[in-house]
């Protein structure tokens, strides 16, 4: 069924079938017996190089949570396009790095006026993927039969 729609796809449109990605969008796909796992390690050293942080001092935790952050905390005002960009990284990150959406979400709030205290929380969350990037973190993906039936199902009709 899949390589029929795939040759319906290759004489519709001019395509090559470079078959099972490994490498797509940031995402490293790894196809085996227990299940397809997504990692992002190799995003997450290329982040951590854009912002200078690859030989940076690791910590355990994300956040400090004794920090209280304010819109308005009488700081100096950080670069907000290098904040907004680091924020937009760690997004993308918490696809396979679910223990930092929570400090992400709250570091986030700063985006329209960031201040130095702001840029140095997000750069904290950035000493720490420096310092979990020795462990391997997987995300796996289980696909169900149900769910592949409604799949196969859902092909047919709109082709």
């Amino acid at each position: 069924m899949v390589d029929e729609f795939k040759q319906r796809l290759m004489n519709t449109f001019e395509m090559i079938d470079f078959g099972l990605p490994h490498y797509f969008l940031g995402l490293e796909v790894k196809q085996e017996m227990e299940g397809v796992f997504i990692l992002q390690k190799r995003y997450a050293e290329e982040l951590l190089k854009r912002f200078h942080m690859v030989n940076c001092n690791n910590i355990v935790t994300p956040i400090n949570v004794n920090e209280k952050l304010q819109v308005e905390d009488g700081r100096e005002v950080a670069n907000a396009m290098k904040f907004r960009s680091i924020i937009g990284g760690l997004i993308y990150l918490t696809h396979t790095h679910p223990d930092i959406a929570c400090s992400v979400s709250i570091v986030s709030r700063f985006m329209q006026a960031p201040s130095k205290q702001h840029y140095g929380t997000a750069k904290r969350v950035l000493r720490y993927i420096a310092d979990i990037q020795t462990v391997t973190r997987v995300a796996p993906f289980v696909i169900d039969v149900a769910h592949q039936e409604v799949c196969s199902v859902w092909v047919q009709v709109t082709l």
